[in-house]
């Protein structure tokens, strides 16, 4: 999301920065993938631009069901 602090600024770790003194992560579809690969079953994983903010800003919508494990 290179409006938001993707580029540019000193990285931490993988997806992770400095942005104006605070850290800010960034989300890829196999971060997803291992965030919710426990205990989650995604029905829906969408990536898309929003045009609602001063710049064009990258998304993930993801829908999610609980499961037992």
């Amino acid at each position: 999301d290179h409006h938001y602090g993707a580029s540019g600024h000193p990285q931490i770790e993988a997806h992770y920065y400095r942005v104006d003194g605070e850290a800010k992560r960034f989300f890829d579809r196999a971060d997803l993938e291992r965030l919710f690969a426990r205990g989650w079953r995604t029905l829906a994983c969408a990536h898309y631009l929003t045009q609602k903010y001063a710049q064009p800003k990258a998304v993930w919508e993801i829908v999610l069901e609980k499961t037992d494990a």
